[in-house]
């Protein structure tokens, strides 16, 4: 018989319970936080939502998998 094992994951990535989570997860992958930042911050001096910024970044990051597997 199989067992299946569920699992959960939280993350902080609004950064409301630890400071900067975000960027130290970004840099566990491989990115380079500051220039993950600068790009972001472009998009929202275009009028991007900050929040929905970096979020859609972050799905087109795992899509395009450039990042360090462990």
């Amino acid at each position: 018989m199989n067992k299946q094992i569920k699992v959960g994951l939280c993350f902080d990535f609004d950064d409301t319970l630890c400071e900067d989570s975000t960027t130290a997860f970004l840099e566990g992958l491989g990115f380079k936080g500051k220039e993950f930042w600068q790009e972001i911050q472009k998009e929202i001096e275009e009028g991007y939502d900050p929040i929905l910024a970096y979020m859609n970044r972050l799905i087109l990051l795992a899509r395009r998998k450039k990042y360090k597997t462990a």
